[in-house]
């Protein structure tokens, strides 16, 4: 099932996540074109906000500084270079999700794919920014 899109962002590219529930099953994000990803001088911010679907609004966001390396992170609770947060109908959990960020391409054009949990939630995905417009 495709999830509805509520948001809007300057980014020009691709973001694909699936959200996976314990008890609720799986529902795909599929974007293309303009993204929820901001890129700003000192961080990057995947925030496709929320998306409803199957009866469930899903929200996923991960923040990073611009200066990430390229590769493998796994995401550690407090740190502030990198972290993520997963929501299921609006229940906010730890603001903790587990997981792995891996960075392809770091920069103003930043490409890469993520795995992450939290609670009985997890998603997996891909973005690949190719242009900021303004």
């Amino acid at each position: 099932m495709e999830i509805k899109q509520t948001s809007s962002n300057k980014s020009w590219g691709v973001l694909n996540i699936t959200f996976s529930h314990r008890v609720h099953g799986e529902h795909t994000l599929n974007m293309k074109d303009y993204v929820p990803v901001e890129v700003y001088p000192d961080y990057f911010h995947i925030n496709p906000k929320r998306w409803s679907a199957g009866g469930h609004v899903y929200y996923v966001g991960i923040k990073g500084v611009s200066d990430l390396e390229v590769g493998s992170h796994e995401l550690v609770r407090g740190d502030e270079r990198l972290f993520a947060h997963l929501e299921f109908d609006k229940v906010e959990g730890d603001k903790f999700a587990e997981g792995v960020f891996i960075l392809e391409r770091g920069g103003k054009y930043p490409k890469g794919k993520f795995s992450l949990k939290e609670g009985d939630l997890s998603a997996e995905g891909d973005f690949d920014i190719k242009e900021i417009k303004d």
